[in-house]
């Protein structure tokens, strides 16, 4: 706005201000009362609509200044080589902590847990009374200093056709105490999805694919 036009607007702010004390103060003295009451209405009401005026515009300027800060922001980390390539440090972290080796293969997590797992294959409905599953053979060696506690749910197969962990066939479900120094083997059979699934499994630090 008009820098002059500012300046008009502020003196009637201060005019209107001047004259709603001085009809306030008519009326304390009792001199004068419909001069008091006039002065207090006109300026009163210009009063009020100067004071909403400025608050707007105050709270404009707040709200383009933080409009200005945000898009700064945005420019600058679009103007970073990694915005936008999820290459943040949370996400390097996150799979630098597995290690993946395809199906069949022998690893270790990282607390010395020895592990082999098989291809998934497809099974259909049996005497234990399970319907079409995905099954996974597991052997287990515990090579740390302490009892391993395993259950199926330990285990998660994804497929990244259809971007879904298929849940542990509760039928099925199992719970072991493996010893220091002691190994099993099991299977875990997980709810059927397609035969075109492109399947792994995740159990601990450890990816097989």
């Amino acid at each position: 706005m008009n820098a002059i036009v500012q300046l008009v607007l502020f003196v009637l702010f201060i005019l209107s201000l001047i004259g709603l004390v001085g009809g306030i103060l008519i009326l304390i003295l009792r001199k004068k009362k419909p001069l008091g009451i006039t002065l207090i209405s006109v300026s009163g009401v210009v009063f009020l609509f100067l004071s909403c005026w400025f608050i707007g515009q105050l709270l404009f300027s707040v709200y383009q200044d933080y409009e200005k800060a945000v898009s700064e922001e945005n420019t600058s980390a679009a103007l970073n080589p990694n915005y936008g390539d999820g290459s943040d440090s949370y996400t390097d972290d996150y799979f630098d902590d597995y290690r993946e080796g395809a199906f069949g293969n022998t690893m270790t997590t990282s607390n010395q847990i020895v592990v082999t797992v098989s291809k998934p294959s497809t099974g259909d409905l049996d005497e234990r009374g399970l319907e079409k599953y995905y099954k996974i053979d597991v052997a287990i060696t515990n090579h740390s200093d302490e009892n391993l506690y395993v259950s199926a749910d330990d285990f998660y197969l994804y497929d990244y056709t259809t971007d879904i962990y298929p849940d542990v066939i509760d039928k099925d479900y199992f719970h072991e105490k493996i010893e220091p120094g002691k190994s099993a083997n099991f299977s875990v059979y997980f709810d059927y999805i397609d035969d075109d699934a492109e399947l792994e499994v995740e159990y601990a630090d450890l990816i097989w694919s």
